[in-house]
């Protein structure tokens, strides 16, 4: 498989329709983000890895990978055997809550700045608040 497109066609209507829609997503957080086939899943990439999105028969992963590192007032995210990798599984299109779904690829975009260099740790941890939805 060597392109998006490609892993999209590959999976079930109803799951390449939440690909698609979380791809949307993750590349209306930043314009700076960038895609490719690794490992067979299309990962994202802003200095650094960022996210996957994995399409399975239980429905669509969406991976971040410095997951271990994001606040999660929710409790979306769920562990994986990756330690570091922390994820979100949707069943249905309906299901991606963009309220909830966007802070946490902030908070990750924000993450991989700060390890590059970017974004100073004031800037960082002011960013991050900046992100934190407010429980109901």
């Amino acid at each position: 498989m060597h392109t998006i497109e490609q892993y999209i066609l590959a999976t079930n209507n109803k799951n390449a329709g939440i690909v698609g829609f979380l791809r949307q997503l993750i590349f209306s957080c930043s314009k700076n983000i960038t895609e490719k086939i690794a490992y067979n899943f299309p990962f994202y990439y802003h200095h650094g890895r960022l996210c996957y999105v994995y399409a399975h028969d239980k429905g669509v992963s969406l991976c971040f990978c410095n997951g271990a590192e994001i606040k999660d007032p929710f409790n979306l995210l769920d562990t994986t055997p990756n330690k570091q990798v922390k994820s979100i599984t949707f069943k249905d299109i309906k299901d991606v809550d963009y309220d909830k779904v966007i802070p946490l690829l902030h908070q990750s975009i924000l993450l991989n700045e700060q390890k590059a260099g970017i974004v100073e740790n004031a800037a960082f941890m002011q960013g991050i608040e900046n992100h934190m939805p407010v429980k109901p």
